[in-house]
C-alpha cells in the first residue's frame, strides 16, 4: 500500500513536470524502460508456473532493473525518474522485488494476483515512461 501511495505522489508531481529542473529527454532510457516494463510483464505472467522453472529470469531481470536504476541515478536533475524507479524495483518493499519475494515463497502465483500486479506493474511503469517522454528534448 505504501508503494502505492508513493506512486501516486510522485505521479502527482508530473503534472508539474515542466516547471521542475528536470533532466533532459534520453531516448535510451526510454527504449530501456519500455524493454523492461515488457520483461516484468512476461515474467509475472510466468508467474503461473513453478517459481524453480524461472528463477534465473527473475534475478536477471532485478539485475537488469538494477542496472537501469543505476543509469537514471547517473543523470543529472533526475530526483523523480530515481523515486520512480526505486518504488517500482529497487528497495526490498518494490513493486517488482515485493511480487518476485511473494511468489518464490508461494511456488505459484494465482490468476488474480497475476492480473492485478500485471496492472500495477504496467502503471508504474508507463509513469516513468510519461515522465520521460515528457522531458525537454
Amino acid at each position: 500500500m505504501k508503494t502505492i501511495l508513493k506512486f501516486l505522489s510522485i505521479s502527482l508531481l508530473l503534472i508539474s513536470c515542466k516547471s521542475l529542473n528536470v533532466s533532459k529527454f534520453d531516448s535510451y532510457s526510454f527504449e530501456k524502460t519500455n524493454e523492461l516494463k515488457a520483461k516484468t510483464h512476461q515474467m509475472i505472467i510466468n508467474s503461473k508456473d513453478n517459481f524453480a522453472n524461472h528463477s534465473t529470469e527473475a534475478e536477471n531481470l532485478l539485475t537488469e532493473l538494477n542496472t537501469q536504476y543505476v543509469y537514471e541515478k547517473g543523470r543529472l536533475n533526475n530526483t523523480t525518474s530515481i523515486e520512480m524507479w526505486e518504488a517500482l524495483s529497487h528497495n526490498e518493499s518494490s513493486i517488482v522485488k515485493s511480487y518476485i519475494k511473494l511468489w518464490k515463497s508461494k511456488e505459484k502465483m494465482t490468476p488474480y494476483m497475476i492480473e492485478e500486479s500485471t496492472k500495477q506493474c504496467d502503471e508504474a511503469f508507463d509513469k516513468i515512461i510519461l515522465l520521460e517522454s515528457n522531458k525537454p528534448k
